[in-house]
């Protein structure tokens, strides 16, 4: 038997991908561990069971925050799989495609191919939903304990820089981004409880809503 450690997703999709064994669950993510008992293979024989199994755990010095994002009615497929592309290697529990933001899939349940080239397999890997109402879903995030942080430009938001989780204490968030042109509305806004920006030092007001994502996620595990 031997130990390694795992990021939370990371080791769902592991385990996820795992056919061949059977997976028993011997405890929750209590405390910042998980304990999961990977049976390997099973023998008989003298009349004694003998198991092959490896165990993993959640090492607590992993610093774990459930972060979900929602992409409020953003246009762009080539934005849609940029996100995914890097919301896997921010290790984001699960993706909201809220109003109009297109599914990775087309009606046949096909990657759409624009996508595809640039998520590069993202759209298998992290976890994504079809969501009508964005402000019903922040709704339902907070009664389960997400603290709700929108990435807008606004006069009552905070720079990025002084956001983290070791600052607020928070360890679930969801991450609200905006259309390409509009941002996050108003309305969604009065519904976050904090609004983040990142600061311009050049010409331009905006940068792209993925790249914008990449700075403030990877900031957020901070």
């Amino acid at each position: 038997m031997y130990a390694i450690a795992y990021t939370r997703r990371n080791l769902r999709s592991y385990l996820e991908s795992m056919s061949h064994f059977k997976v028993s669950i011997l405890d929750g993510w209590v405390g910042g561990w998980a304990l999961v008992l990977e049976i390997r293979s099973v023998a008989l024989s003298n009349h004694a069971l003998h198991l092959k199994f490896t165990f993993f755990a959640l090492h607590p010095k992993i610093r774990e925050i459930l972060m979900v994002v929602l992409l409020d009615n953003i246009r762009s497929l080539h934005n849609v799989g940029s996100i995914l592309r890097t919301a896997d290697a921010v290790g984001v529990e699960k993706l909201y495609l809220c109003g109009i933001t297109p599914s990775p899939l087309d009606r046949f349940g096909v990657v759409r191919g624009d996508v595809a080239k640039v998520a590069l397999g993202a759209e298998r890997t992290v976890p994504w939903e079809k969501v009508a109402s964005t402000g019903r879903l922040i709704t339902n995030l907070k009664r389960k304990g997400f603290k709700v942080f929108a990435l807008e430009q606004s006069p009552h938001s905070v720079s990025y820089n002084k956001l983290s989780s070791k600052a607020y204490n928070f360890d679930r968030v969801a991450l609200v981004l905006g259309a390409e042109v509009g941002g996050v509305s108003p309305a969604i806004l009065k519904k976050c409880d904090k609004i983040i920006e990142i600061p311009m030092l050049g010409n331009k007001e905006s940068i792209n809503v993925s790249v914008a994502f990449g700075v403030a996620a990877f900031r957020l595990r901070d």
